[in-house]
């Protein structure tokens, strides 16, 4: 399904095999019957698996009892109560052990419950460590985006790419994780250029709708229209050249 889209070679083998983890406003969405649910049900069609992570419970339908969307309480009850009878809710680096070795196979076109684990924990504190050292900013400003970070680090661990329609956000989480990853070269070119390289694409709803109806184009064409970020920019368009 993914076979017109070019990828680096890093992620390559993920364009034949694809596993989304879905982000909580991606989910709020689709229980609420919008544009996301039709694209849901044709990524299900097409045997992409989709995940959800955990920590996305507490943000679904969170709020007092009578503030709170009735379609995201019922959403997340069932997601909970349908994974947890099934013991699909596992730890992100189990599961994907488990999908490389083909024991999940079964789990294809559908949804499955993923909890970040001790790693991820890990790798997205020393993320938002190097966001907070490279822009000099305040650890309030950081902890705004811990969730994206999180996500960011689990989807890395998990082999798959993130659904989300705040990529702004998520750009800067998968800058900054990449940041962290390629810190050690000291040439600024080739800091850039490792990064670039590192830069998993990030889907929003329009993009994967160009996916469903076959279109061919450059991700990181699209992901570059949504961000201002001069730095981010410019690894994008390092990584699009890499895809051209």
């Amino acid at each position: 399904m993914f076979d017109n889209l070019k990828l680096p070679i890093r992620f390559g083998h993920l364009a034949t095999d694809p596993i989304l983890l879905v982000d909580t406003d991606i989910l709020s969405n689709i229980c609420k019957g919008q544009n996301d649910k039709n694209t849901e049900l044709e990524l299900l069609k097409n045997k992409v698996t989709l995940l959800y992570s955990l920590s996305s419970i507490m943000e679904l339908g969170f709020g007092p009892t009578n503030k709170s969307a009735t379609e995201e309480v019922k959403f997340y009850r069932e997601l909970y109560n349908r994974h947890s009878a099934l013991q699909n809710d596992i730890f992100v680096s189990e599961f994907h052990l488990k999908y490389q070795t083909g024991q999940m196979n079964h789990i294809k076109g559908k949804w499955i419950g993923v909890s970040p684990d001790s790693h991820n924990w890990f790798a997205a504190k020393t993320t938002l460590i190097s966001y907070m050292d490279e822009r000099a900013t305040k650890p309030k400003n950081a902890k705004q985006l811990q969730t994206d970070v999180l996500l960011s680090c689990a989807a890395w661990n998990a082999g798959a790419f993130i659904w989300t329609n705040n990529v702004k956000d998520h750009l800067l989480a998968s800058y900054y994780m990449s940041h962290r990853k390629c810190s050690g070269n000291q040439d600024p070119r080739k800091v850039k250029n490792c990064i670039a390289n590192h830069m998993a694409p990030i889907f929003d709803t329009n993009s994967l709708n160009k996916i469903v109806n076959g279109e061919t184009f450059n991700i990181y064409t699209e992901m570059k229209k949504k961000t201002k970020n001069t730095d981010i920019i410019k690894v994008l368009e390092i990584a699009e050249d890499i895809c051209s």
